[in-house]
């Protein structure tokens, strides 16, 4: 319950809704990404220099890793689907 009043109050804090929908944004392509890779490492970097609020990234990166747990076979079948369909692009990139 702690942990739900302190994200309330961040949202009511005074910062600014750039830094908001930032924290955010920032927490959703951390959520999907996986764990240990360099990019996830590179918007952690870019957290810690952006003042954004970090209970707001945390929240927002828990409940995207979440969603992206549970839709994580929906994303493979639809990439494999993509990539598959455009195999005569790729050829035609390659030759």
């Amino acid at each position: 319950m702690g942990f739900f009043i302190k994200f309330l109050r961040e949202l009511n804090s005074s910062s600014s809704d750039k830094f908001i929908s930032l924290a955010i944004a920032l927490g959703l392509i951390y959520g999907f990404l996986p764990s240990s890779n360099l990019f996830s490492f590179i918007i952690l970097i870019i957290m810690l220099i952006i003042r954004i609020p970090f209970g707001l990234f945390l929240a927002s990166s828990a409940i995207f890793k979440t969603i992206g747990y549970f839709l994580d076979t929906i994303f493979d079948k639809t990439g494999y689907l993509v990539l598959t369909s455009f195999i005569p692009f790729w050829e035609f990139i390659y030759n």
